[in-house]
């Protein structure tokens, strides 16, 4: 059984009881490959010419290699914890509101803001709030707090290693057809 202080317990049931507000998130199990929140993956065998996969090629690795780290630095007034063992093992009870400058990967927005409640355990997530926060990568080992997010992303160092090799598991490359 989980014990919380009082302030904490507080955090959690908002974060339970907010999308009954009108701010909905859905409690909902996490599944692979669910994380893009833009853009979304190519279609699967669209390729474009040689010449632009090869003009692309070193700059797609410098990509992903930048991919791999997730850090979120700005003022947050929040109480409460976030960590993370990917999305299938993780403990969260957060609430409060923040802004900062973000690296979150190629397709998410420089600039982060938001206010909003999450609790967390295990392979269930669950949030209220508005704004334009962060996502969480499926293998991503980290962790928030009041002074931001730094995570790592186990799959995005095998995009980068067997990026060399033209193999791109991730589907992000740029030069595929979008």
């Amino acid at each position: 059984m989980l014990c919380f202080t009082r302030p904490l317990r507080i955090v959690f049931l908002a974060a339970l009881l907010l999308p009954l507000s009108g701010c909905y998130l859905p409690f909902v199990r996490t599944e692979p490959g669910t994380y893009r929140s833009t853009g979304g993956p190519p279609e699967p065998g669209a390729r474009s010419g040689v010449g632009k996969q090869i003009a692309l090629y070193i700059p797609n690795r410098l990509v992903d290699l930048l991919d791999i780290v997730r850090v979120s630095l700005g003022p947050d007034l929040s109480l409460g914890f976030d960590i993370r063992v990917t999305k299938w093992v993780q403990l969260a009870a957060q609430a409060g509101v923040g802004a900062g400058v973000v690296w979150d990967g190629r397709d998410q927005m420089p600039v982060s803001y938001a206010a909003a409640a999450t609790a967390a355990i295990g392979p269930f997530r669950t949030g209220a709030g508005s704004g334009e926060a962060p996502h969480i990568g499926d293998w991503e080992i980290g962790f928030a707090s009041a002074s931001g997010k730094f995570a790592i992303d186990p799959a995005e160092i095998v995009d980068f290693v067997l990026g060399w090799a033209y193999i791109d598991i991730m589907k992000d490359d740029y030069g595929w057809s979008r």
